[in-house]
Parts: C-alpha cells; structure tokens; sequence
C-alpha cells in the first residue's frame, strides 16, 4: 500500500493539480494577454503625469466651471481657437486680418455688407505681430479711422532678429504677448517669422505650443498662411495651405481666401470656411462671402461683403454672369412686377424675366436672401453692385 501511495503522489506532482502535465505547461504557447509588457510603477506615474483622466459628468462639470467660448467673429472665429487664415498672395489676408482684429480689440461686430459677424464678447486687447508691411504701408491703409489702444502691432526692430527653435521663438511671442497683456494674438505670417517654422516637424513644435496656449490659458490665435502655386479655379480646401499637413491638424478653424473672377476683370474674392471645431460650417462651399477690396470715405482700406453664393458661382462668375442676374432680381423685388422694373432700368423686361428666373435656379439661397430686404437695403444693393461696374 505505501508503494502505491508513493505511486499516486508522484503521479499528481507530474500531472500538477488541473491534471495537465508539467511538461505540456511549457510547450503550450502563451495567451495574447501574457504577451503583453508589464507597466512599471514609474511608466504609471509618467502616464499620470501626462494625461488627465475624467468621465463624461466630471467633463461636462468642467465646462461649466470654464470661461465660455464665446464668437469673435461670428460662426468663424470663437475665444480660445487656434485660426489658420489661408490665401494667395494680392488677396487681402492682412486686411481681413486687421479688420478682425479691430472688431475684436473695439468689442464690435464686423460687418461685410450684408454679412454681420457677430461678436459677444467685451473688448479685448490684441497684439498683432506685422512680419509684411512698413509703418508707412500699414497706415495708409488705416486711413483716418480711430482705433482704441487695445489694438497694439508689434514690428521687428531695426538690426533685431527673431530666430531660433520653434520653442525659442514660441517664448519671445508669447513674452510680448504676456507684457502688453493681450490674450489675442494675429501673427502674419508663419512663413515670415524664423528659420522654416512652415516645415513639418518645426511647424509640430510651433504650433503646438501655441495650441497649448489656445486650449489651457484661453488665447486665442489668427496665424497667416500662404498657398504654393494653384488652379484658382479649383476649390479652396485646407491641402491649399503651404508647408506642412501638420498646419491644419492643429487648427481649431480654417478661412481661406480665393480669386473671385468678374466679367470687368476687376478684383473680387471670396471667404470660405474651410474647417471648424465649433458647429457647422456656415459659410462652406454651399455659402462663401464674396468682397471687393474698397477704400471707404475715410480712407479705410477693407474688405466690403457683396453677398453670398455658392464657392463654385463665386469661381466660375463669368460663365454664371452673377452681376446682372442678381440686378435683374433685385429690380424686379424693389419694384414689385417685371413690368415696374422694365420701365425704371429701361431693360426689356422679358430680359429682366429671363435673368431673375435664371438666378432664383442656380442661387435659391441667395434669392430668399434678396427677398428677405426691405426696400431701403434693396436699393442699397443694387447701387453696390451697379458702382462695381
């Protein structure tokens, strides 16, 4: 009997006790969960270090106890976004970008036209960073208009240079920044402010750190951009944008600003929303704002919204012939028939017929945008679009 005890005992320690032989455990492959490394005590604490870890509730207490964002610039730029402002050369980015600016600084809405780009916030204190123009250019295109001390443009100084690593140069930007005091910054442009920050992995670094700036300490960022050489009568996406794909993937919002073709060759452009983070996007392809570059009674250079339209009117407007289908319609508006309309313009009102049918068919949204005018602004229009002639 003892020998068969031995026998059954030495039998369990060669089995083991769920009956799988010692010698099969180690030839069996290991599970996936085995193969895995194991987080050390110091990866952990690193990990910690780095990320914040919350639940939806503890999220969306979060927001609730944070400053509101708040439109600056309408649907297009929010406090607190890192803004990409995109275009060709000649296109006027740098008189958009004063004209935010100023709104933004003055606490006004921007009004394009008969675009109003609203702006609930108080004023605020902006600091843009002129990397293009002289004094005497930067001026002349202000004219004689007053603009309050929050707006603050800061130029290199004779013999300066502003150079270095994307980080280096991300300090001395927010340095001034930090001195004047403003939490709006414009910098035109990106291409202009130190050793290739356009290219990829500087152009990471750059805008990262920026972007740190946006989404912990509430700045909000405009930063200029140029296109590479293009086929303008291709639409505007955020590829346009030149230097690096890394560009784009750290903005909050993306405006692009594309050549506008007319039949008198004069220069017209218009304003896409290309990307945004905050709701949908208003003026896309279907609804970009079309402006003409004036010069006001005070000598004020800017931008002058002349309606909306679809991106692929605004680019093809020879063939589409905007101008005098979107006359043709407003007369008739103003003047209640065809036939009121025919004897004020002296058109042959089968034309104007022809012309406002053909434009209710192409631009419906633009149509219910004229019909939603009083008379006052009827004419109003109508007069802005007949001195563009």
């Amino acid at each position: 009997m003892k020998m068969e005890k031995r026998h059954i005992l030495n039998h369990q320690e060669a089995v083991g006790e769920t009956g799988e032989s010692t010698s099969d455990k180690r030839s069996k492959p290991k599970k996936e969960n085995d193969r895995k490394p194991k987080l050390t005590s110091d990866e952990a604490k690193v990990a910690n270090k780095i990320f914040n870890y919350q639940t939806i509730d503890e999220v969306r207490e979060s927001v609730k106890n944070a400053p509101p964002q708040k439109m600056l610039i309408g649907e297009l730029i929010y406090s607190g976004e890192q803004v990409i402002l995109f275009g060709a050369t000649n296109l006027g980015k740098s008189i958009l970008a004063t004209q935010f600016g100023i709104a933004i600084a003055e606490g006004i809405d921007l009004e394009l036209g008969d675009e109003t780009f609203e702006n609930e916030s108080e004023p605020q204190k902006v600091l843009y960073f002129d990397f293009e123009l002289s004094n005497h250019q930067f001026t002349k295109r202000l004219g004689e208009i007053t603009v309050g001390n929050n707006f603050r443009r800061a130029t290199i100084q004779r013999g300066a240079i502003l150079d270095g690593s994307p980080i280096q140069i991300f300090k001395i930007i927010k340095g001034a920044a930090t001195t004047w005091g403003a939490k709006v910054i414009i910098i035109d442009n990106i291409s202009k402010i130190g050793n290739r920050l356009e290219e990829a992995d500087r152009a990471t670094e750059f805008m990262g750190a920026l972007w740190d700036l946006c989404r912990h300490d509430e700045y909000t960022i405009i930063i200029m951009a140029h296109t590479p050489k293009r086929d303008k009568k291709n639409p505007i996406t955020a590829d346009s944008i030149s230097g690096s794909s890394k560009i784009p993937q750290l903005a909050d919002s993306i405006i692009g600003i594309n050549e506008s073709p007319t039949e008198d060759q004069s220069t017209h452009v218009y304003i896409k929303q290309v990307k945004t983070r905050n709701g949908s996007r208003k003026y896309g392809e279907m609804n970009v704002v079309r402006t003409k570059i004036i010069e006001d009674n005070n000598g004020y250079v800017k931008h002058m919204g002349i309606g909306c339209l679809s991106e692929y009117a605004a680019i093809n407007g020879e063939n589409v012939k905007i101008k005098e289908k979107a006359l043709a319609t407003a007369n008739i508006l103003k003047h209640k028939t065809v036939r009121n309309a025919a004897e004020a313009t002296g058109i042959n009102h089968n034309t104007l017929w022809k012309r406002s049918k053909t434009f209710q068919e192409r631009f419906p949204e633009d149509y219910e945008r004229l019909k939603e005018k009083t008379p006052g602004e009827l004419n109003e229009f109508i007069q802005l679009l007949q001195s563009d002639a």
